[in-house]
């Protein structure tokens, strides 16, 4: 009985988490000012300095993530809310945004991620 009913309908893999949650925080770029006042390092003033200088390129990193590890309508939609800032092409998958070019310097997205890391990396550490 249960191969004639399997035969009717192929299983498929569920590739979508469809239920909503309140998943750990990774990478929280708006939480970091926070981390350092907790920490209370003696650099701290220079640290939020330098935090409250982070532009779009992380969060949007940030997003993106989310989006591909915890795949819903709510983080797709929060990944399609970035196409204004990108040349944007329509996207299977959240982290085919990464592929989307930045209009200024006409790069992948996620090299400009990566470049505003490394120079806040660069001014924390100066």
């Amino acid at each position: 009985m249960a191969l004639r009913i399997a035969s009717r309908a192929p299983v498929k893999a569920s590739t979508e988490n469809s239920l909503l949650r309140k998943e750990p925080t990774w990478g929280d770029v708006v939480r970091l000012q926070n981390i350092v006042a907790v920490l209370s390092p003696t650099n701290g003033a220079h640290l939020v300095t330098v935090l409250g200088s982070i532009s779009a390129g992380p969060l949007h990193l940030q997003t993106v993530r989310n989006a591909a590890a915890h795949r819903n309508h709510q983080t797709l939609s929060a990944v399609n809310a970035l196409r204004p800032y990108y040349i944007a092409t329509r996207i299977g998958h959240p982290a085919e945004a990464a592929l989307w070019s930045d209009p200024t310097t006409k790069d992948y997205a996620v090299l400009g991620w990566i470049e505003e890391m490394r120079i806040i990396a660069d001014l924390m550490t100066a």
